[in-house]
């Protein structure tokens, strides 16, 4: 027996609202769906920048390291160039290249001898000017060879309180003194004029004498 005094809505109203409640329903997963998808997009979006900007700080970070060596290297070999006098193994140098020249004694006229009276008596003596040699040597710098530095070597006395640099260079078979290295040839030049009037000096002395 049904009671008459419950009402219940007509089959049409029912499947009505069932259909809107359908509705209602698959727009709110449909909703939810699309912001799970939008979701997992932004999350795609953050992890690839997050990925970008982790590979951007690796790299610069290598590149950091690779300057902070070649910072640290530069300044090892600017401390090493300033022990050794401002030069460093590789730099092209300028030295001075010594000529010797021999002339004809003026004094013996080349026979090494010469012959004095002594007491009237006649006595054979080795030429003092050449002294013997029958000729004179004249030592001088004539020009500025340029050649790059191959190894260094720094000597220290036993007080370890005086260094000594030898300078030894790629075309050149024996070492070279610091102080007839130079930078550039204009210094190397000046310096061999003046250590040739030096020894025209010298040797203007010796005459004189």
């Amino acid at each position: 027996m049904y009671d008459h005094d419950e009402w219940c809505p007509p089959v049409d109203e029912m499947d009505d609202f069932s259909y809107k409640m359908k509705e209602l329903i698959d727009a709110e997963i449909d909703l939810r769906i699309g912001e799970v998808v939008k979701n997992l997009h932004n999350s795609k979006e953050l992890n690839a920048k997050l990925y970008k900007e982790n590979r951007e700080l690796r790299n610069l970070l290598h590149i950091n390291g690779h300057a902070k060596d070649n910072i640290l290297r530069e300044a090892m070999k600017e401390a090493r160039r300033e022990i050794f006098g401002g030069f460093y193994p590789g730099d092209t140098v300028y030295y001075p290249d010594y000529k010797y020249d021999r002339t004809t004694c003026a004094t013996c006229n080349g026979k090494k001898k010469v012959t004095a009276d002594v007491n009237g008596v006649d006595h054979t003596f080795d030429c003092p000017t050449c002294d013997g040699y029958g000729s004179k040597s004249k030592s001088y710098y004539v020009s500025s060879k340029e050649d790059r530095i191959e190894t260094i070597t720094l000597e220290f006395n036993r007080d370890k309180k005086a260094k000594h640099h030898r300078f030894y260079l790629q075309r050149k078979d024996s070492s070279v003194e610091q102080e007839k290295i130079f930078k550039t040839v204009e210094e190397c030049q000046a310096w061999c004029e003046a250590k040739n009037k030096e020894l025209e000096e010298q040797e203007a002395k010796k005459k004189c004498k």
